[in-house]
């Protein structure tokens, strides 16, 4: 559903990877959005043809300083409600694991915590 509603099948992977995670978080109007505002386009919430072209022509650091557009509003989250502050620092992980991802690439299978607990991993690539 985020991923359709994003056109992420458009957009550079690292783009979608991260508007799509923020998409789960704030809703795809609020994530899209937050893109628009960057591109300096018409922010209705929609990834529109216009949107779409401004991603493929932007200079500069369009994922890095989304995510810190995407920090940014955790901490207005946190002003607002103050309750949400034990919130805060998983946030803030979710999104430097996130940035973190984007810039390395995933971990090694061989060496993911979840294969190497699972039962059915054997430690061992078939063929």
């Amino acid at each position: 559903m985020f991923w359709k509603d994003i056109r992420g099948d458009e957009l550079p992977l690292d783009v979608a990877t991260v508007l799509c995670d923020t998409a789960v978080n704030f809703g795809r109007p609020k994530a899209v959005m937050m893109l628009q505002e960057i591109l300096k386009v018409p922010t209705d919430g929609t990834m529109r043809p216009g949107t779409l072209e401004a991603i493929r022509n932007y200079k500069g650091d369009l994922v890095g300083e989304y995510l810190n557009r995407r920090l940014q509003q955790y901490e207005q989250r946190v002003k607002e409600r103050p309750d949400l502050r034990p919130a805060l620092e998983g946030w803030r992980n979710r999104v430097n694991r996130l940035h973190y991802y984007i810039d390395y690439g995933p971990p090694a299978l061989r060496c993911s915590p979840i294969l190497s607990l699972s039962p059915l991993w054997s430690g061992r690539f078939p063929g």
